[in-house]
């Protein structure tokens, strides 16, 4: 039988290939309006924008280089009107866009058009209790609609929780998420990342205790105390058998094995002491250099994608 983790494992895989495929899509549909515009079919070329923004699942990135791509083709089309749309949502995801310099002055008229009904996109997240609401800045003419649905997700390519814009969408307080603002083909246009919220009543989520690294150093402090006490009677052991050796009276036997028994126990029980000081010692270090407070782990948004950091305090 195949057990329920190699089946979630395969979920899992199917979902990441999905998503791989989709991005693939619209990379391709990309460089075919990039090569139509090459051998000037601009209506090709425009048809091919619209197919890789119909393939859904795009990144930022690639959604900003659709939408500038196709105000340049409406340009050289002579759809002025229609260039201006196009840079508009253009500007709505990357606000600071511009042409290089020289360019044609269709392209940069529809440009300038573009800055009168474009407003930036602004993605912000907040928490409220067990959900977390989105917010968009873009509200000006032709970038109001731009945002059609908003996904709370753990990171950029997992699948998550849709919703409006401004609803309260459900997510546990002690997790990390990302907010992704999609259009109305579920490409991605900006990324929100949301840190884990603090428990109820306040405070951060307590460190278990075999996370901390203080038990296990005052174990070993106790071991090491405990083989230090036993390692002093092994030498009043020693001292007392050499005593009895020495006394010209002499002792009976039983006497003497007495005494070096003891000592022979006293020895172990030192031994002992200090080996789990040591490895309680080793273990405690360990521990302290792992613990949760010296290393986090976060997803930053980025242009193209989600990005897993690891930071640390030394």
């Amino acid at each position: 039988m195949v057990s329920r983790g190699a089946w979630v494992i395969a979920a899992l895989a199917l979902a990441a290939g999905g998503a791989a495929a989709d991005e693939a899509a619209v990379a391709s549909h990309l460089a075919a309006a990039q090569r139509a515009r090459a051998a000037l079919r601009y209506d090709a070329a425009l048809d091919e924008v619209a197919r890789a923004l119909a393939a859904g699942d795009a990144t930022p990135a690639q959604v900003a280089a659709l939408y500038r791509l196709g105000g340049e083709l409406a340009a050289g089309l002579d759809r002025p009107d229609e260039a201006a749309a196009w840079f508009a949502r253009w500007l709505t995801v990357e606000p600071a866009g511009a042409l290089p310099a020289g360019a044609s002055p269709k392209l940069a008229a529809a440009l300038e058009a573009a800055r009168a009904q474009a407003s930036p996109l602004a993605l912000t997240a907040r928490r409220a209790g067990d959900a977390i609401v989105a917010t968009v800045g873009a509200t000006v003419g032709a970038t109001a609609g731009v945002v059609r649905a908003i996904r709370v997700a753990a990171d950029p390519r997992a699948r998550g929780v849709d919703g409006g814009v401004g609803q309260p969408l459900p997510w546990p307080r002690g997790q990390a998420a990302v907010v992704i603002a999609l259009d109305e083909h579920g490409n991605h246009l900006a990324y929100a990342a949301v840190p884990v919220a603090a428990r109820r009543g306040g405070g951060t989520p307590s460190t278990p205790l075999h996370r901390r690294w203080q038990p296990y150093a005052g174990v070993a402090l106790g071991c090491g105390v405990l083989g230090g006490v036993f390692a002093w009677r092994t030498a009043v052991a020693q001292d007392e058998f050499d005593a009895l050796r020495a006394d010209p009276q002499g002792h009976p036997l039983d006497v003497y094995e007495a005494v070096r028994a003891r000592g022979e126990r006293n020895a172990l029980i030192a031994n002992l002491g200090f080996a789990g000081a040591g490895a309680f010692a080793v273990v405690a270090a360990i521990v302290w250099w792992q613990r949760p407070q010296a290393t986090t782990l976060a997803i930053e948004p980025s242009a193209d994608g989600g990005a897993v950091t690891l930071r640390g305090q030394f």
